[in-house]
């Protein structure tokens, strides 16, 4: 019997065995065959070859495992590692790492509260106390039904000085929650103690401390300090007891020493304030900003002990320019710079000379008004290029008030050819000048400063303020007049600027159109409806001023903006005796000089 032979099987090919040529025979068998052929051919196999079986088996079951995990395992590790590493970075107080884990946390894990607590502990860190708030409530409305993540946010809340807020969180909370939560009622019994109902805010307290039992700082602290502020000997005398007990506490006592010794300060408690000065100036957290109100309870309450504690702060002081200038300016502070002067009079110049020392020193010349001291003294001193601003302004503050005018003319004209160099500096020396009682100085100083842009609306801000503390009408028009070419889409802005240059006599056409698009924009407004009614009375059109006033004229009494323009429509269109119970009305304290010889005037 023959059997036939494959052509690639003869034996004249089989020396023919390379890889390439291997592969191109197999491929030409499949091609010879069908699908349905090698199907069968492929069973054939899997049936005759165990291994073969087994090796498939394994590798569709691998395929599956790795699609189960690429879609539901690896999502869910990622996620438990970016919240449990995030944790564990925050804990160890690696907060740069933290902060990565967390932002992972976030995109993957977005709908778990914990991400977003996880992100507004780092946020309360970073001292962010505004995301803290965000991130906080994110994790609340995530997890309604979790108490302290709501408790959270109303706390984080109340610290970014959100009150609404704060209300708006423990409103979320059943009535029975808050009322049983030492948290909750802390929190309430703070919000209205900065409504300064202390009445309700010491009923807040007193219920945390009922849940929290006798002994918690955290609930007798802050309900001490507002007892210690009732009029009734009993509560207050209760709300010492309370303080008294913490004042040796590490962590508690620096805080209520400083509330003591404020209380005795302003009660002019002597002994008081003896006892908790001394008691605040040994605790481990008394801070540098502690001292001055220590040195001033001394120096009030017992000279001695005072001179004693002076004694020993100047020796441990006189070490270095930065030191001396620290205890120069608390002797500032309280008043006693003729100390300070005497002091650094036994300093060796090298040291006092020397910035910051050099200016703490002048700022005691100038506060014992010793003129010819600190004259000389800003002609020793070293001051150095950044402080030569300062120099400048003590210098020329002792030539004003020692009589020396040539020297004051002289320095004034260095002062006012390096203003427009340098917005920033100028606005500190202006602010500076004015300070000391040079005002004509400070107010030239201010005008130029306006001409920067950087700096040009914060100065005009303060100009505008100086000119409506001085009821000077005229440069409020000039300050609103330059602030809205700054700012044309400030409403108000604007509205300053048309009565002003209305009240002045100015731009009138300009200012009735400005009045009249601003009314427009909110004609729900008392203010500017009452403005564009003034523009028109100064327009001599009574008339129609008094019709654009009828929806609101009824009130004029509880709404002032309303007044000096319904008083003057009156005037205008003949009705004195109205008009003269409704000007009279206005207090001249508050009143420019315009706006009482306009009123004058129309009640002629």
């Amino acid at each position: 019997m023959s059997t036939s032979q494959h052509p690639d099987d003869r034996p004249d090919r089989l020396d023919d065995n390379s890889f390439s040529k291997r592969m191109a025979r197999r491929l030409a068998r499949l091609q010879e065959n069908g699908p349905r052929d090698l199907w069968w051919q492929l069973l054939d196999l899997l049936e005759k070859y165990r291994a073969l079986r087994l090796a498939l088996y394994a590798t569709a079951l691998l395929i599956v495992l790795g699609f189960v995990t690429s879609i539901w395992v690896y999502p869910w590790w990622r996620q438990r590692t970016a919240v449990s590493m995030a944790r564990q970075w925050l804990e160890a107080g690696r907060l740069d790492q933290a902060s990565e884990f967390i932002q992972t946390a976030l995109k993957v894990a977005p709908e778990r509260p914990e991400s977003w607590k996880l992100a507004s502990d780092l946020a309360r860190r970073l001292g962010n106390q505004a995301s803290a708030t965000g991130y906080s409530r994110k994790a609340a409305e995530l997890a309604p039904e979790d108490k302290d993540l709501v408790l959270a946010w109303a706390a984080d809340a109340l610290l970014s000085n959100q009150p609404e807020e704060t209300e708006r969180a423990l409103a979320t909370l059943p009535a029975n929650t808050v009322a049983e939560s030492s948290h909750a009622q802390r929190l309430l019994g703070e919000l209205a103690r900065r409504k300064i109902d202390l009445t309700t805010a010491s009923n807040h307290f007193e219920q945390a401390l009922r849940i929290d039992g006798p002994g918690t700082a955290i609930d007798e602290v802050p309900l001490g300090t507002i007892l210690l502020k009732s009029r009734d000997p009993v509560e207050r005398q209760r709300g010492l007891d309370l303080l008294m007990k913490w004042t040796t506490s590490v962590e508690w006592g620096a805080n209520v020493l400083r509330t003591l010794l404020s209380d005795a300060l302003l009660r002019d408690d002597r002994a008081a304030m003896l006892r908790w000065a001394d008691a605040l100036r040994g605790h481990p957290r008394c801070t540098l900003g502690d001292i001055p109100n220590c040195l001033r309870a001394l120096s009030i309450s017992n000279e001695t002990r005072f001179a004693e504690a002076l004694a020993l702060m100047e020796k441990h002081h006189a070490v270095d320019p930065g030191n001396i200038a620290l205890l120069v300016s608390w002797l500032n502070q309280i008043g006693r710079s003729r100390e300070a002067v005497t002091w650094v009079k036994t300093l060796p110049p090298a040291l006092t000379r020397k910035p910051p020392a050099s200016v703490g020193i002048a700022e005691s010349l100038r506060q014992s008004a010793d003129w010819d001291a600190l004259l000389e003294w800003t002609g020793r001193a070293d001051w150095g290029r950044d402080l030569e601003a300062v120099r400048l302004c003590y210098t020329l503050k002792a030539a004003h008030e020692s009589g020396r005018k040539e020297t004051e003319k002289e320095l004034w004209s260095t002062l006012q050819t390096r203003a427009g160099t340098d917005g920033e500096r100028t606005l500190f020396t202006a602010d500076t000048l004015y300070s000391w009682g040079l005002r004509d100085y400070a107010l030239t100083l201010l005008w130029s400063a306006a001409d920067d842009p950087g700096i040009a609306v914060q100065v005009l801000g303060t100009l505008a303020r100086h000119y409506q503390v001085e009821l000077n009408a005229d440069g409020q028009y000039r300050v609103f007049k330059r602030l809205n070419s700054l700012r044309p889409q400030d409403t108000a802005i604007a509205n300053n600027y048309v009565f002003f240059a209305a009240l002045t006599g100015n731009d009138l056409r300009k200012i009735e159109n400005l009045a009249a698009a601003n009314f427009k924009q909110a004609p729900d407004s008392p203010v500017y409806r009452s403005t564009y009614a003034f523009v028109l009375c100064i327009r001599t059109r009574a008339p129609e001023a008094l019709a654009l006033l009828k929806p609101v004229s009824a009130d004029w009494q509880n709404t002032p903006v309303v007044t000096l323009a319904y008083g003057l429509a009156l005037a205008g269109t003949g009705r004195n005796a109205e008009a003269r119970t409704v000007l009279s009305s206005l207090s001249t304290d508050t009143l420019t000089q315009q706006e009482i010889a306009l009123i004058e005037k129309a009640l002629r």
